[in-house]
């Protein structure tokens, strides 16, 4: 056998487990965005005296470089939560349900009257000044935001 030949390293598996620890934690830190979704003008219209369902609206801005897809939102006040745009259908502007809202690489999107927004139904418990909605996307951690409650 040679001098030169290396002399194996022994570690021990405490050890190859902490390497492997550090290697995850490397790698979450450069796979999480470095940029955050930035939500603004968050607000959500109470529903009208003997009614059941209220209105969000809001600003989305994706800083990101990839596509950003809101599927959906939830909050404890409400029973369900549906996103909904106005389409024209001749003369007449329609309310319909969309399943999902893409915001391009460094585009914003604003949910506003006329246009998308949250329907919130069944909302019950409401403890002004703000309501917390959690809105939930593909391939991204669900971000929960306090919306600010505004009359009609």
């Amino acid at each position: 056998m040679s001098d030169d030949a290396p002399t194996p390293v022994f570690l021990h598996p405490s050890a190859i487990r902490l390497l492997w620890l550090l290697a995850l934690l490397l790698l979450s830190v450069a796979c999480s965005p470095s940029e955050d979704i930035r939500v603004t003008d968050a607000v959500m219209r109470p529903p009208l005296p003997g009614k059941t369902t209220g209105v969000a609206y809001f600003t989305l801005d994706n800083p990101g470089s990839a596509p950003l897809v809101l599927i959906g939102a939830e909050s404890p006040i409400a029973g369900a939560i549906e996103m909904h745009t106005h389409i024209h259908d001749g003369d007449m502007m329609r309310m319909r349900r969309v399943d999902q809202v893409e915001i391009a690489p460094k585009g914003s999107v604003t949910f506003k009257t006329g246009g998308y927004h949250l329907m919130l139904f069944r909302v019950h418990d409401l403890k002004p000044p703000r309501v917390p909605i959690t809105l939930l996307f593909k391939q991204h951690a669900p971000v929960t935001v306090a919306f600010e409650l505004e009359d009609y």
